[in-house]
């Protein structure tokens, strides 16, 4: 029975210093120390993961960003000449008039993007979700 205690014990203190320590580092944009970084995984050093032994949080620090024009969109970020998916440039995308779609899809003046991935022969400007039957989207 004392053992059982023992056991039981040190294991709720592992969970509530894993909770504890889950709930200060979300995944996301972050300004930390004058700088703007995406946060893409959060592997304790003292937690075996994918990412290797004695990782800590891991981020993409983002390079030449006008903190007075950022702004966050989920898992998209942009700024007045730069626009980011999950930390990485969209290379050539048009800040100005890039927008976040509805699912996986954002657009800009010219461009088409799934995950931020340009899709190839399709026009933005036509380019429109529509909701269909049992709230599946259609694009066309």
């Amino acid at each position: 029975m004392k053992l059982a205690i023992q056991i039981i014990s040190k294991v709720l203190f592992f969970l509530i210093v894993f909770l504890f320590y889950a709930c200060g580092q979300s995944i996301g944009y972050k300004e930390v120390e004058s700088e703007i970084r995406y946060y893409h995984s959060t592997d304790p050093e003292w937690l075996p993961s994918a990412s290797g032994p004695g990782k800590k949080s891991i981020y993409i620090k983002l390079k030449n960003v006008n903190k007075n024009t950022f702004k966050i969109f989920g898992i998209v970020a942009k700024d007045n000449q730069n626009v980011w998916y999950a930390g990485k440039p969209i290379i050539g995308a048009d800040s100005e008039s890039f927008e976040v779609l509805e699912g996986p899809y954002q657009k800009d003046k010219s461009t088409v993007y799934f995950n931020g991935k340009p899709l190839i022969g399709i026009q933005s400007d036509s380019f429109e979700i529509i909701k269909a039957f049992n709230d599946y989207n259609v694009y066309a």
